[in-house]
């Protein structure tokens, strides 16, 4: 049941330009912020907190936040580490590493159940990333170690197990899962083996995609996005600095080296496509700068985040508003934020509270402002004024 503990937000408050930042102190309830995520009517913010195992919801428009206790029921919720919420906004469903399990939480009643992942064959280990149909007809859960996918159906919770295929004596480090826009087939990182697993929605086989072959073998592929038609799939391989690329009718596989330019791409952790398909922008936090892939021409820019008069260091989690105006991007070392404007290429470097370390981040949908989840156990509410309406003028 939700404990509401209404707490004193307005703690810190910059305004720089046409934006405003509000910090938001999510202690001493909830400890270590893992992962966040936004109801589609922009109303209510979910945060999934490793640390106190519970859920912090902060209604948006009053600010008023409220601890969700995932220590009720069998399994109990044990560090939470990733969430989703249905497309249709009914219900929050949440992977608990340390106790292999799925929390599921009414959004109207706030009513917690659980799911025990580890009853199955394979049993789940450690359940770490998820997924969900746009349908709201299931959702899909990558076990890292065990290798395996847990898929649960909506709305009878049923559950049943599916093996990846590993059994040749290596570790198993699933790193990313995505479902495509259609529907059709779900998408998984296999970081170990440096391959993508495809299942087949319906007829729940599997295939795989070898990532290590050509002239850029990719090394721990780190990050998935699917294109909006879902022709196309791109992970980011965070160990071989380098982006893949897979035609999903061919099932062929091209390798992009980022590391082109007067400033190489070092450790790229995240990226994020453009609503119209037409740009990747990838945060690479080994160099602390950004990548620019244009998906038509195959070109490759850089933008160097660590220049100017407050250096950016440590881009580790990228976000766009949905208009493709604007990119934000999260700075943990030197707790700031970047906005990048995408028609210009255009940088604005905002600084946060000292020593926040802002590490993952959320659009509002209707574009009206950006939350970060930050290491010091707080959020990060960044205003936008004026700007989440503009379109970009040279596309349309």
């Amino acid at each position: 049941m939700r404990n509401y503990l209404f707490l004193l937000i307005s703690l810190y408050t910059s305004f720089l330009s046409a934006h405003s930042v509000t910090q938001i102190d999510l202690s001493p309830d909830s400890k270590n912020p893992q992962a966040l995520a936004i109801t589609p009517d922009g109303r209510e913010l979910f945060v999934a907190n490793e640390g106190s195992n519970n859920i912090s919801l902060i209604d948006i428009p009053s600010g008023n936040v409220s601890v969700i206790d995932l220590k009720v029921n069998k399994p109990i919720g044990y560090r939470p580490h990733d969430l989703v919420i249905t497309p249709d906004g009914t219900e929050l469903y949440v992977v608990n590493r340390g106790s292999n399990s799925a929390s599921v939480i009414n959004i109207a009643s706030g009513a917690v159940s659980q799911i025990d992942l580890a009853a199955g064959d394979p049993p789940a280990e450690e359940p770490k990333f998820i997924a969900v149909n746009p349908n709201s007809t299931e959702v899909y859960i990558a076990n890292s170690r065990s290798g395996s996918l847990s898929v649960i159906q909506i709305p009878s919770k049923l559950v049943s197990q599916i093996n990846l295929g590993g059994g040749d004596g290596q570790d198993n480090n699933l790193t990313a899962i995505a479902a495509s826009p259609f529907g059709n087939t779900v998408y998984i990182a296999d970081g170990a083996r440096n391959r993508l697993s495809l299942l087949d929605v319906t007829t729940k086989l599997v295939s795989h995609i070898n990532l290590a072959a050509g002239t850029i073998p990719a090394k721990t592929p780190y990050a998935l996005t699917v294109s909006s038609d879902e022709k196309k799939v791109y992970i980011l391989n965070r160990d071989s600095n380098s982006l893949s690329i897979i035609n999903t009718s061919s099932k062929t596989v091209q390798h992009v080296n980022l590391q082109t330019g007067q400033l190489p791409a070092e450790k790229p952790v995240a990226f994020v496509l453009s609503p119209d398909d037409q740009e990747l922008y990838i945060a690479n936090e080994g160099s602390s700068s950004i990548s620019i892939y244009n998906c038509k021409t195959g070109a490759v820019n850089q933008i160097d985040l660590a220049k100017g008069s407050l250096p950016a260091q440590g881009p580790v989690a990228i976000a766009i508003d949905p208009k493709g105006r604007y990119v934000y991007i999260a700075n943990k070392a030197s707790s700031s934020v970047t906005v990048l404007d995408t028609a210009t290429k255009t940088i604005e470097q905002i600084d946060l509270s000292p020593g926040v370390g802002p590490h993952a981040l959320a659009v509002i949908p209707n574009g009206s402002g950006v939350y970060f989840i930050n290491r010091n156990n707080s959020l990060s509410l960044l205003s936008m004024k004026g700007k989440q309406f503009e379109p970009r003028a040279d596309r349309p």
